[in-house]
């Protein structure tokens, strides 16, 4: 791509700490980022009317966003990422901050994009959020992809048992002689295509490794070592 600010066009992001202007109200900011994203006047209006109602933002979204709460502060960015109806989002620990109520909501919506086959890439350290939405897992241990399946072909090759991701990880980055807390989980949406796979090492850089269908739907799941 000639100019590398169109790819912004494709992609939503969701950081893990919010950034809000806190002098704009919620539609100034949702107007702000529509248009940087190459949305027209109209588009942005109607953008902003769809991701307001879908992250029950419409009563607040005239305050300014110093007034918002933590929680909603955190739906307003995601309804920033997704104004723009990209084909591609990567979010950072969604859940940080959600009530249980808001934590469904974005659980829901990360999979329906995922059947829709819009592609998300979700990075989070809680293991049992990526195992409650995953079906494919990559584990990574000193920069060498490990294992690649499912977590009941992860089951069957460690003979575990039914038990948990997080044990799976454990056990299987123990096993494959981990002490220096340079491995990684990270696991694939409920849709089959594509894999994700996180750098859960100490600087947390992310990697993916997108199967040959491409990447579709999917969630990573990072695992910081044991201190």
């Amino acid at each position: 791509m000639a100019d590398p600010r169109q790819v912004t066009r494709f992609l939503g992001y969701v950081p893990d700490k919010a950034f809000l202007y806190e002098k704009l109200s919620g539609r100034e900011h949702l107007e702000f980022v529509g248009e940087m994203r190459g949305l027209d006047r109209k588009r942005v209006a109607e953008a902003i009317g769809r991701v307001s109602e879908q992250f029950g933002l419409t009563e607040f979204l005239d305050d300014l966003t110093e007034t918002y709460s933590h929680g909603m502060n955190q739906r307003l960015v995601f309804a920033s990422a997704l104004v723009h109806d990209p084909p591609v989002l990567v979010v950072d620990e969604p859940m940080v901050g959600l009530d249980p109520r808001s934590g469904r909501m974005v659980k829901d919506l990360l999979r329906a994009r995922a059947s829709s086959g819009k592609v998300v890439f979700m990075s989070t350290h809680t293991l049992a959020v990526a195992e409650e939405i995953a079906d494919k897992i990559g584990v990574i241990d000193r920069g060498r992809l490990i294992f690649l399946g499912t977590q009941d072909e992860l089951e069957r090759e460690l003979s575990a048992g039914k038990t948990s991701l997080e044990q799976l990880f454990l056990q299987l980055t123990a096993e494959s002689g981990q002490d220096d807390g340079r491995s990684a989980a990270s696991a694939g949406s409920a849709l089959p295509r594509g894999t994700p796979v996180v750098d859960g090492s100490q600087d947390g850089a992310a990697r993916s490794a997108g199967s040959e269908t491409g990447l579709s739907g999917n969630l990573a799941a990072k695992q910081d070592p044991p201190k």
